[in-house]
């Protein structure tokens, strides 16, 4: 079965990011939709993920596309965890 992509989301564009914290803003077309913010300075790698209340068929999506930028920016925080072996 073939599945077609009927409506584009919009324009996605990242502000405000904080390569330390993992702090940042997803827009589509300049709206802020998601706000990521570290939890607590004491436990590194747990964030609140604030979201608009959004059509439900994208929130599967942007929570996907989110764990895709957290990995991103993690390898970028901490690039010498994730250097191949030789």
């Amino acid at each position: 079965m073939e599945k077609k992509i009927e409506k584009m989301i919009g324009n996605f564009t990242l502000t405000d990011v904080d390569l330390f914290q993992r702090n940042y803003f997803l827009k589509i077309d300049d709206n802020v939709i998601v706000q990521v913010k570290r939890k607590s300075s004491r436990i590194p790698n747990q964030h609140i993920i604030e979201m608009k209340d959004i059509n439900e068929q994208y929130q599967t999506f942007l929570l996907a596309f989110l764990i895709l930028i957290d990995s991103i920016l993690e390898v970028i925080q901490n690039p010498t965890n994730h250097r191949n072996p030789i």
